[in-house]
Order: structure tokens, then C-alpha cells, then sequence
């Protein structure tokens, strides 16, 4: 027998009883591949971007850290190598699928 409760959503907030379950999600990701980018831009060197994590970004999260700090203390990657992911692979149109989603 299952029993019915009246949930409100403001703002982001739930607002009633009986919720089981939330569950909200942010995804961002590269039309080429559907893949996150971890490097500078070609024409602007400072900035260092770790943007478009396709939905499982908590995972990448932390190597795509380490790599950003790396990139900006030491000038390149260097416990790991992250170039796979990197901006060229978009200007050059060379996806870079993810394999290890299930």
C-alpha cells in the first residue's frame, strides 16, 4: 500500500514529507565528444580551465584538480598526463571519447 503526500519544490528547497529521494544534476559537457577539458585556451595562456564534466564529474574531479594546479606551479602536467583532454583535441576536431562510464 503506498501513501501520497503533497511535495512542494521552492526554490530548490522541498517543502512537504515523505521524500524518499532528491536528486539534482548540473551536466556540462563538449559537443565533440561529450568530454571534459582540462587545459589553457591557444590564445590565452593564463587562465586554466577544468570545465565539462559530462554528468560524472565527482570522479574527475580530483585528477582534474591536480592538474590544473600542476599546470599553473610547474607549466605542464606532471603526476599525470592529462593531455588527452586537452583544448587542441576540440580545435582539431580529434574526440576523445569516455570509455569507462557504465
Amino acid at each position: 500500500m503506498s501513501e501520497s503526500h503533497d511535495v512542494m519544490i521552492v526554490g530548490g528547497a522541498v517543502i512537504g514529507s515523505a521524500v524518499a529521494c532528491s536528486l539534482t544534476a548540473n551536466s556540462d559537457f563538449t559537443t565533440l565528444d561529450h568530454n571534459t577539458v582540462v587545459e589553457s585556451h591557444p590564445q590565452a595562456s593564463d587562465p586554466v580551465f577544468a570545465n565539462g564534466s559530462p554528468g560524472h564529474g565527482l570522479q574527475q574531479g580530483a585528477a582534474a584538480g591536480r592538474g590544473v594546479s600542476e599546470r599553473i606551479i610547474y607549466g605542464g602536467f606532471r603526476t599525470q598526463d592529462l593531455s588527452d583532454v586537452g583544448y587542441e583535441r576540440i580545435v582539431g576536431k580529434r574526440p576523445f571519447p569516455e570509455k569507462a562510464v557504465i
